[in-house]
């Protein structure tokens, strides 16, 4: 009798040949090197945060619910940003007031030149970074580039060591109120991607300075079905510029808070669910 007649007359070839493949074989070893490394990354990062939520006299936000620590991220925004909670010097004493300029008489603005997602090489020889990647990949601060591409560096824009990143184009105008800051020379900036660069400004504090007034960045877009913002837009956004030894205060606070929550949704994709035990 054959395969058909023994089976009523059903070919499905998935019931007669095996097709499914075999899971490989989990290393435990990097498993556990892996959780070792959050573990330890936690405590550091847990320091930097019970150290200067002392200084500022607020509670430590305990806990790896991620919803409530976003929250907590962002009503410490709105106070450091109003200036409602301030942190001191190394003496103890009150930093000096701080300054209201406006951002084109403190910082250069350019902008990258075109890598299309055809550029992109899985092992190419250098790294780079892609306009719509500020949307997907990358939030206020980029600790490492996810692109390469075998785009030649001669010719292309380069980073330097305090730049900050927007997008100049997308649909929404909400989109274009995003920053991301780059410390990492020498990557490959690609078209639509507006380069801010300052002296007097650090770009994590700008990052996220952008981040806590979307509302200011919205006023300056352009645009009815694709929206835009340029150099000459950001360059009359008003700021207010603390010096740049609390700049650094406020940025390492709000990112050591933004490494916790990566950690914890990190560590929680690592380990397994109660259905897979």
């Amino acid at each position: 009798m054959c395969i058909r007649d023994r089976n009523d007359y059903n070919l499905n070839i998935p019931r007669y040949v095996d097709t499914f493949e075999e899971d490989e074989p989990v290393d435990l070893k990097a498993i556990t090197t892996e959780l070792l490394g959050l573990e330890s990354k936690m405590a550091e990062t847990e320091a930097t945060i019970s150290m200067l939520c002392n200084e500022l006299n607020l509670s430590l936000p305990d806990g790896f619910n991620i919803s409530l620590l976003q929250a907590f991220k962002k009503g410490c925004m709105q106070q450091l940003f109003s200036q409602d909670i301030r942190f001191k010097n190394e003496n103890g004493q009150a930093f000096p007031d701080w300054e209201q300029i406006r951002l084109g008489d403190v910082a250069q603005f350019s902008r990258g030149k075109g890598i299309s997602k055809a550029n992109i090489a899985k092992n190419g020889e250098n790294f780079c970074i892609r306009y719509g990647e500020l949307y997907t990949e990358y939030k206020e601060y980029i600790k490492a580039v996810v692109s390469k591409t075998d785009t030649p560096l001669k010719g292309a824009v380069l980073s330097t060591t305090n730049d900050v990143l927007m997008p100049t184009s997308d649909v929404t105008p909400s989109g274009l109120a995003t920053a991301s800051a780059l410390s990492i020379p020498g990557i490959i900036l690609g078209g639509d991607i507006l380069i801010i660069r300052s002296k007097r400004i650090l770009n994590r504090y700008l990052a996220h300075y952008v981040s806590a007034h979307k509302n200011d960045i919205m006023r300056l877009v352009t645009g009815v079905t694709v929206y835009h913002i340029y150099g000459k837009d950001m360059a009359s956004l008003q700021i207010c510029l603390p010096h740049i030894d609390e700049q650094r205060k406020i940025a390492d606070f709000l990112s050591a808070l933004d490494t916790k929550i990566d950690l914890i949704a990190q560590d929680f994709s690592q380990t397994p669910k109660n259905n897979e035990i």
